[in-house]
């Protein structure tokens, strides 16, 4: 038996990928803890089986709330994958709802955090009240039919406690992936796992993070790239450097084609810029050894 039983819940063709995949995946990545267990969190490994068997809708959610007061949400976004009418698409339909609640019009986001609330780059929004906005999210919950529905977030855990301060619980048997998770699964040496550097290392265009229907279409756009086995099985390059710490050798991994961490902390506008919410999405030009530059992403393609 192929590890999950990859036998009898992924097409055929799939499944010596999928079974690289898994079994090439650090210790900690097999399976959950078991406070995480409790909570629905699935490890890397039963979240990499679910999702391959094309048989679980992905519900990704994000929530933004005040800086100030955690327990005031300002958006809510929804993305929703629906695998069961377009199991071979090359690129995925999805479905977005972003809700403005109500109550936090008056609240603004500045000092830590960006206020993208108008900036959603999927659509129109909602501007909903707490009521309306849970009877929303109800209405979600039972169409994508959360026992064949796999929640997608990024650090969720810390927007189901939102969540549980606003009043809404999730049902006990819902299933969760979270994308840190993946990534770390992917690539155990990294140190950062924020969700803008996963798309910056992935080469997914974004803007606007801290909009939460863009957070969570982001999220499940890296989620549908973390989980398919072979663009795991081929976009990491293993490297052996000397720790400048510890001088001793170690194992890093880089992903193929992916600007390097130096590039990335130069992102414009304005380093020098006292604001923390600064917008950083654009990379700043490179000015010295194009030509070579180019050559040296042309040869990391698998």
């Amino acid at each position: 038996m192929t590890p999950h039983g990859l036998s009898t819940i992924v097409p055929r063709d799939l499944q010596p990928e999928l079974a690289r995949t898994i079994q090439s995946l650090p210790a900690g990545a097999q399976m959950a803890a078991d406070g995480e267990v409790a909570a629905g969190a699935l490890s890397a490994a039963d979240a990499l089986a679910l999702i391959n068997t094309r048989k679980y809708n992905l519900l990704s959610i994000d929530v933004e709330n005040y800086e100030w007061k955690q327990e005031h949400l300002l958006e809510i976004g929804l993305s929703i994958y629906k695998p069961s009418y377009q199991t071979h698409a090359l690129f995925p339909h999805i479905v977005n709802f972003h809700i403005i609640l109500e109550e936090g019009l008056k609240y603004a986001n500045k000092r830590f955090v960006p206020n993208n609330r108008l900036n959603n780059i999927t659509g129109q929004s909602i501007i909903a009240n707490k009521v309306q906005a849970q009877t929303i999210m109800q209405k979600v919950f039972d169409d994508v039919d959360l026992s064949k529905t796999i929640v997608v977030g990024h650090g969720f855990a810390s927007d189901m406690r939102l969540f549980r301060m606003w009043g809404l619980e999730f049902p006990q048997h819902v299933k969760v992936a979270d994308t840190m998770k993946l990534w770390s699964s992917l690539v155990p040496s990294a140190k950062k796992s924020s969700l803008c550097y996963i798309l910056d290392k992935l080469g997914i265009p974004y803007a606007y993070l801290h909009n939460a229907v863009n957070d969570s279409y982001y999220t499940l756009v890296a989620c549908l790239m973390l989980a398919s086995p072979e663009i795991r099985n081929n976009l990491v390059i293993k490297e052996k450097e000397i720790d400048d710490e510890t001088g001793e050798e170690v194992v890093v991994h880089r992903v193929r084609c992916s600007p390097h961490d130096q590039d990335l902390e130069l992102r414009g506008p304005d380093r020098k810029s006292k604001r923390r919410t600064q917008q950083m999405y654009f990379h700043a030009p490179r000015e010295s050894f194009p030509v070579e530059h180019v050559e040296s992403v042309l040869k990391e393609f698998p």
